[in-house]
């Protein structure tokens, strides 16, 4: 999966409907980003990355570039 994939996947699982996401965006930004974003967010990454992120951890992160540095971007194809 390559950074766009995951930005897609992301904003599918999350129901995004109002923002344009990028890697830029900042959480602040969605308003689906509440505590379900982030439970969801959580099982996303452990599924797809087998990443275990807090909800935390989570709340310290302002962008999806921040999120995808948590991941690691190694895991990211290219």
């Amino acid at each position: 999966m390559n950074k766009q994939e995951f930005i897609e996947l992301f904003v599918e699982e999350l129901e995004i409907e109002d923002v344009v996401v990028t890697e830029d965006t900042r959480f602040e930004e969605i308003e689906e980003w509440n505590s379900m974003g982030h439970m969801i967010a959580i099982a996303l990454i452990s599924d797809n990355f087998n990443v275990k992120v807090t909800g935390n951890e989570l709340k310290e992160m302002l962008t999806i570039k921040s999120l995808i540095e948590k991941i690691g971007v190694e895991k990211f194809a290219e």
